[in-house]
C-alpha cells in the first residue's frame, strides 16, 4: 500500500527546493552583474601623458583623446589621423554631447601629465587618441580596454604603455 500523502509531500518540498535554489541563483546572478561592467563600458582608470626622451627640441604635437558614448556614432567617424583632424570640428558639432575631446599641446620640453578623465568616462564605448604629428594614414589609437596607461609621445607616433 502506498502513502499518498506522503508522496505529495516529498513531491512538494522538492519543488519548494527547486524554486529555492533557483530564487538564490537569480539573486547570486543579479549580485554578480551589478560588479561586472557591461560590454559598453571601458576600461580606463588613469591616462598619463609626456614626450619620449630625446625628442629634437623643435618638436611638437597635438594629442587628441576622444571618448565616444555611442556605438552608431563611432561607427560613423573617421578613424585616419587626416580625416580626424580635417573633420573633427564637424564631428563634433553633430555629436552634441555623444564625444568628449580633450586636447593636449606636447612639446618636446613638456612636463608629463595626467589627463583629467570626463565625469562620464566609464560611459565610453570608445576612447580613441589621435596625434598630429603621424603619418596622415595612420589610424587612431584605441585605448578603450586599457586600464592605467602611458601615452609616450614618439617622433614616429605614440608608445601606449601599461602604468
Amino acid at each position: 500500500m502506498i502513502n499518498l500523502s506522503s508522496t505529495n509531500c516529498d513531491e512538494r518540498q522538492k519543488r519548494g527546493m527547486s524554486i529555492q535554489l533557483a530564487a538564490c541563483f537569480l539573486i547570486l546572478i543579479t549580485f554578480l552583474c551589478s560588479y561586472i561592467p557591461s560590454a559598453a563600458q571601458n576600461s580606463i582608470a588613469r591616462i598619463d601623458i609626456q614626450p619620449a626622451a630625446g625628442l629634437p627640441e623643435e618638436f611638437v604635437s597635438d594629442v587628441d583623446v576622444l571618448f565616444v558614448y555611442d556605438n552608431a556614432l563611432l561607427n560613423q567617424l573617421p578613424f585616419t589621423q587626416f580625416d580626424w583632424v580635417s573633420s573633427k570640428e564637424e564631428y563634433l558639432d553633430r555629436a552634441d554631447d555623444l564625444l568628449e575631446l580633450l586636447q593636449f599641446h606636447i612639446a618636446a620640453d613638456s612636463e608629463s601629465q595626467m589627463v583629467p578623465l570626463p565625469q562620464r568616462y566609464s560611459q565610453a564605448v570608445a576612447v580613441l587618441v589621435f596625434a598630429s604629428h603621424e603619418d596622415p594614414v595612420a589610424e587612431a589609437i584605441d585605448i578603450t580596454f586599457e586600464t592605467g596607461i602611458l601615452l609616450q609621445i614618439e617622433s614616429y607616433g605614440i608608445n601606449v604603455i601599461q602604468n
